[in-house]
């Protein structure tokens, strides 16, 4: 399954596309320690189990001692969170369990603060490594309380460290977190194309997946990206934008991950080509009349004139891929060739 089936962002979908953005898009456009921590445990109550119960009685535990850990008193482990925290803060009796309230001690807090320390400083060092330009819209205390503000609330339920960033994302999107945070409206979009670089950047390496030697296919590592805000113009200098409808694709060409900025009518065709994948170059004029239907255009001459020189970019830049470099070069000149 290719990354893009998978992490598809899309707040306005090709279906909410109108024929006249679309259309107005047929034009160029550029690229571009353990000892303490067994004091810690020795504190703990400990619980008879069996074989029955083990995995359930563990992943209660794992739950309730997250929960003990995000909601610990902060003080001298985080920064202030003041207003912030005091609207989230849930205590140890009410919402953890009886079974942590004897962990509280003057020594168990001691070493709870230490451990929660860890946790959150190795959280807070994956989020400041994905998310650069966000950083500096905001101020450093600001930023403070935003990641707080994940750490103890947003359920993380994957166990891979690098799959805190899109937690991270998902957190953003929520509704009314940006809100609540005093956010700017673009930063959830933001957040998510900062982290799509990353996303694939570590994405396996790959294949190409054709199964014939004259078939053409996505890159697997293809994210065909729709924002209503220009996020890869917002930076510290420049953060005060209006909405616009902005197209992009991520991927990984060569080792290096690409960017490339695209209009309406790529987005719509890379998002067509995505349901009636592999093409075949020998019938690359059926597909794009199919695809001029498939948006309600009476001309479909002018998608096929406007999609065959788009095809030949798109695999000569390695957007399409094939199993061969032969192979590739023979289809783009296919492609060249007049019909």
């Amino acid at each position: 399954m290719r990354l893009s089936k998978l992490n598809s962002y899309n707040l306005a979908s090709t279906a909410h596309l109108s024929l006249e953005m679309l259309m107005s898009a047929l034009k160029p456009t550029s690229n571009t320690t353990t000892n303490t921590l067994d004091k810690f445990t020795q504190s703990m109550p400990v619980v008879a189990t069996n074989a029955s119960n083990a995995p359930d009685s563990l992943s209660t535990f794992q739950h309730s001692f997250g929960q003990f850990l995000r909601h610990q008193q902060l003080t001298n482990v985080l920064t202030s969170t003041t207003a912030l925290a005091t609207e989230t803060k849930v205590t140890a009796d009410s919402e953890i369990g009886s079974e942590f309230t004897s962990a509280t001690t003057a020594n168990s807090t001691r070493v709870t603060q230490l451990y929660q320390s860890l946790v959150f400083n190795n959280i807070r060092s994956f989020i400041d490594k994905c998310f650069p330009v966000c950083q500096t819209l905001i101020s450093d205390s600001h930023w403070q309380q935003v990641s707080e503000q994940f750490f103890l609330n947003h359920p993380c339920h994957s166990p891979y460290f690098t799959e805190i960033n899109q937690s991270f994302v998902d957190y953003l999107s929520l509704p009314k977190t940006l809100s609540a945070l005093s956010l700017p409206p673009y930063f959830a979009e933001l957040a998510h194309y900062e982290w799509m670089e990353l996303l694939v950047d570590t994405y396996p390496d790959f294949k190409a997946i054709s199964t014939e030697p004259d078939q053409l296919t996505l890159n697997p590592t293809l994210q065909n990206l729709h924002y209503q805000w220009p996020v890869h113009e917002i930076n510290a200098d420049n953060h005060s934008v209006s909405e616009q409808d902005s197209f992009f694709l991520i991927y990984r060409a060569c080792e290096e991950v690409q960017f490339m900025q695209i209009n309406a009518v790529t987005h719509a065709l890379l998002d067509f080509i995505d349901q009636h994948d592999p093409v075949l170059p020998n019938q690359s004029n059926q597909l794009l009349e199919s695809f001029a239907h498939h948006l309600g255009y009476a001309d479909t001459q002018v998608i096929v004139d406007f999609g065959l020189p788009l095809l030949q970019q798109l695999t000569e830049q390695q957007v399409l891929i094939t199993t061969s470099e032969s192979t590739q070069n023979k289809i783009i000149e296919h492609l060249k060739a007049p019909s």
